[in-house]
C-alpha cells in the first residue's frame, strides 16, 4: 500500500525522477515479495539472494526519495515559516485540539488469567 501511494504521490508532483524511483521502488518491493515466495516454497539460494538484493534496492530507492523530493510548502509555491512560526502554529493546533479531547479513564484489564499479568 505504501509503494502504490509513494507513485501516486510522485505522480501527483509531477516530476519525473520522483516517479521513476518510485516506480522502481515499487517494483523492487514486487520481485521482493515474489521472491520470497519462491524461497519458502523450495528454499533456494537464489531466491534468498534475489529478495535480499530488491529489498536493499527499494530501501535505497525510498531513503534517496527522502532527499529528491521538495519540501511540502515549496512543492505547493507556498513560502516555508522560520521555525518559531511554525513551533507557534503548531502549538496553537495543539491546544486548539488539547480543548476538544477530553481524556477518557481506561479500565484496567487482566490479559492473562494464570498470574502471568496483574
Amino acid at each position: 500500500m505504501t509503494g502504490i501511494a509513494a507513485v501516486v504521490r510522485a505522480t501527483l508532483a509531477r516530476r519525473g525522477v520522483l516517479i521513476g524511483v518510485a516506480v522502481l521502488a515499487f517494483v523492487a518491493i514486487l520481485v521482493a515479495w515474489v521472491a520470497g515466495t519462491k524461497f519458502v516454497g523450495d528454499m533456494s539460494d537464489g531466491a534468498s539472494l534475489l529478495m535480499a538484493l530488491a529489498t536493499a534496492v527499494a530501501i535505497l530507492c525510498y531513503a534517496s526519495l527522502l532527499f529528491i523530493a521538495p519540501a511540502s510548502g515549496r512543492a505547493q509555491g507556498q513560502e516555508s515559516l522560520p521555525c518559531g512560526d511554525r513551533a507557534a502554529a503548531i502549538r496553537a493546533e495543539l491546544e486548539a485540539i488539547a480543548e476538544v479531547v477530553t481524556p477518557v479513564e481506561v479500565p484496567r484489564c487482566v490479559v492473562f488469567s494464570r498470574g502471568f499479568w496483574s
